[in-house]
């Protein structure tokens, strides 16, 4: 089993291209310095999308995660439709 990746950081970056659109980008940090970007639909310093990748972060900061499905618990969500409950 690989060792388990602990989130130390989050970077957001928010460049205007015209009018109607821009490229959003975050940025996270483990805590052996590997960093990865990805690029995000509309996230600018300061909205709604932002503030919701951080309170993800500050869930995830610190622990050790293994699994895809540690994340998932850790913010209640669930992959599984058959598990998901009937509306």
């Amino acid at each position: 089993m690989a060792d388990p990746v602990v989130l130390e950081g989050l970077r957001f970056a928010w460049a205007p291209v015209n009018e109607q659109k821009s490229w959003s980008f975050v940025e996270v940090t483990d805590a052996q310095g590997v960093t990865v970007t990805v690029e995000c639909l509309d996230i600018r310093p300061g909205n709604g999308q932002a503030r919701v990748f951080v309170e993800f972060m500050e869930v995830l900061r610190g622990a050790p995660i293994r699994s895809d499905e540690e994340v998932s618990q850790s913010q209640g969500v669930l992959h599984d439709v058959e598990r998901a409950p009937r509306l």
